[in-house]
């Protein structure tokens, strides 16, 4: 599995990833325009182990597409009644406290 993502170092460190194939795609959100942008959820594409990595470090992670916010189901990370449905896509904000 191939994902896209972003790391920002700082404080909060935050993960931005999707599945590959949704970047630079638009999704609706009632009336809002969801873009899934390059310029916030890509700097590379990373393998699975990377990503399990990344998601230990970061502080807040903005997740989107079945494949990532899948993984974080199977990890425990998250409840599956929490993901929310964008246009019928999976997104997942999570905050560590």
């Amino acid at each position: 599995m191939v994902i896209a993502c972003k790391f920002y170092r700082g404080s909060p460190s935050i993960l931005a990833a999707c599945d590959r194939e949704l970047l630079g795609k638009k999704l609706k959100f009632g009336e809002v325009d969801f873009e899934i942008r390059e310029s916030f959820y890509f700097e590379r594409f990373i393998t699975l182990e990377e990503f399990s990595a990344l998601m230990k470090e970061a502080e807040v992670m903005n997740l989107v597409g079945e494949r990532v916010v899948g993984c974080c189901i199977l990890g425990g990370l998250v409840n599956r009644n929490s993901v929310k449905l964008i246009d019928g896509v999976p997104h997942i904000q999570i905050y560590k406290i």
